[in-house]
């Protein structure tokens, strides 16, 4: 249903005459709408989290919506893939890998190069942060079984920790991907 809508929305700016270039916007009624995640609905860090804004006032899914986000203390950029939602609402969505502390993010609409419209300012903050300090591994129970038990719980930590980092990489391997396809189209 929704890729007919795409299709026909396509074809009535093209009978239309019109691009999207050609089309006067109206960037000061434009509304970028968030929920903003709650902390409960954060992944594990690392792992993917979608986000979302819907642009409310205009009916243009092919904007240059960005998701503008400090990341950990890293300031990024993500372009955001538009599409019409089921109440044919521009929708814009971006996968960011969930941050290990904290991120505050904003979304904003750019045209030409400067943002024109945005949305306000959204902070995730994780209220318990996973330990991060280095492991002692020496030793001081002399039971084998005991020896073996923590050395085995240590190794299951080390291996958690290596998916998480992976995961990483794979989400930014991704994102790097994609923007090099968005900028290859341009």
């Amino acid at each position: 249903m929704i890729h007919i809508r795409k299709i026909l929305l396509s074809l009535l700016t093209v009978f239309a005459g019109a691009t999207a270039e050609a089309q006067d916007i109206q960037f000061d009624k434009i509304r970028l709408l968030h929920t903003a995640v709650q902390e409960a609905q954060l992944p594990k860090p690392g792992e993917p989290l979608k986000l979302v804004v819907v642009a409310d006032g205009t009916t243009d899914y092919s904007l240059d919506t960005r998701l503008v986000i400090s990341l950990d203390g890293s300031t990024l950029e993500f372009p955001m893939k538009g599409e019409l939602n089921l109440n044919d609402q521009p929708t814009f969505s971006t996968v960011i890998p969930a941050p290990l502390a904290e991120a505050s993010y904003q979304f904003a609409i750019f045209d030409k190069g400067l943002a024109k419209a945005a949305s306000g300012k959204f902070t995730l903050r994780r209220s318990c942060l996973m330990d991060l300090t280095e492991t002692d591994i020496t030793l001081t129970s002399k039971e084998p079984e005991e020896k073996a038990q923590i050395m085995f719980d240590q190794i299951q930590g080390l291996n958690h920790e290596l998916t998480l980092y992976q995961q990483i990489i794979e989400n930014l391997e991704a994102l790097a991907a994609e923007q090099e396809a968005k900028s290859n189209e341009g």
